[in-house]
């Protein structure tokens, strides 16, 4: 075997090295992002269960509220399955599913509240977000999945309700352990 050869075959091996890389961080991120809202799983599955009459509430807001604390632990739980067996576009979509079905179960609240849309202040702009922002995201998600391409363009956009979440959540903790309760 000539050294040609060897070039050849290191430079064909290399951009499929480094495609099986990105493929594994891509893995990795929607793995990790769906173990952040499986830390949320026994809360919704507590409320789903409590035969409280009063929760989820009547009409269709209650409907969209039970079928979000019914699916989205089943669609956390196909992210990580797909994501595990190396299926990201399905892992993709199954992350775009489950930040539908939260902005599907809060539509309720905005109809029965629209007076008070968006609200002051940062929760005013959260609330453009949830409202206004995420649903095209998610569609833009869903389209490039579905489209298979840019699927790392896609996955950010499924992740960035659970980003922001979790964000959320940092700076409220932070906030109370630096000045109280």
């Amino acid at each position: 075997m000539s050294s040609a050869d060897l070039q050849g075959k290191a430079s064909v091996s290399a951009p499929d090295r480094a495609m099986r890389l990105r493929a594994l961080r891509l893995r990795a991120f929607l793995i990790l992002i769906a173990l952040i809202q499986a830390l949320d799983i026994p809360s919704k599955i507590s409320v789903l269960l409590m035969n409280d009459p009063q929760v989820p509430g009547p009409g269709w807001g209650g409907w969209a509220v039970a079928a979000h604390l019914a699916l989205s632990p089943l669609a956390t739980l196909a992210v990580i399955y797909f994501a595990v067996r190396g299926r990201l576009t399905y892992a993709v979509l199954a992350l775009a599913v489950t930040s539908l079905l939260g902005w599907l179960s809060m539509l309720p609240s905005v109809v029965i509240h629209w007076g008070n849309f968006p609200g002051p202040g940062i929760s005013g702009l959260y609330t453009i977000w949830d409202v206004l922002v995420q649903p095209v995201t998610i569609a833009l998600a869903v389209l490039l999945a579905w489209r298979r391409e840019h699927i790392v363009l896609a996955a950010i956009l499924a992740a960035l309700p659970t980003i922001l979440g979790a964000l959320g959540v940092i700076v409220f903790a932070t906030g109370v352990a630096i000045y109280g309760f």
